[in-house]
């Protein structure tokens, strides 16, 4: 689930207001002005991850070598600001597809061909065909 929200973030651009006259790495912000972060740039930097466009999701088990940078992976934003919803929708996402693995085999129909988005302020998918086949009912009773 990580990794899959690491090379595909749902808002890869968040915008906020400066509150106030700043300066960051040596870059002015006046007061009132709009600050983006892109964090779908960030989740695919060379500099943070190995082999960044690659789909590796051992990325993020305790066990794994190459550990997570700290700041350097934002799907739900950080700071402050950070999204109040992120433990619910994490909560969601795992449990529907628990809900759906029990109960069907997936698979790809097109397993070779790249997953088309419009990639925007936010990333929607315009398309991802899969094969579902109900798994035998014994077998998922006894889950």
């Amino acid at each position: 689930m990580k990794e899959s929200s690491r090379l595909l973030t749902v808002a890869p651009i968040i915008a906020q207001i400066a509150s106030e006259d700043d300066e960051v790495a040596g870059y002015k912000w006046r007061a009132g002005m709009t600050v983006g972060v892109n964090h779908g740039i960030i989740h695919r930097h060379k500099a943070y991850w190995k082999d960044p466009e690659a789909f590796k999701p051992e990325r993020f088990l305790d066990e794994c070598e190459d550990k997570v940078k700290p700041k350097t992976f934002l799907p739900f934003g950080g700071t402050l600001r950070i999204c109040p919803g992120r433990f619910m929708a994490d909560r969601l996402i795992k449990t529907f597809l628990i809900m759906l693995f029990r109960k069907y085999e997936v698979e790809l129909c097109e397993p070779d061909k790249e997953i088309e988005y419009h990639y925007a302020m936010s990333n929607k998918c315009k398309g991802l065909k899969v094969y579902l086949k109900a798994r035998n009912k014994e077998h998922t009773a006894a889950a």
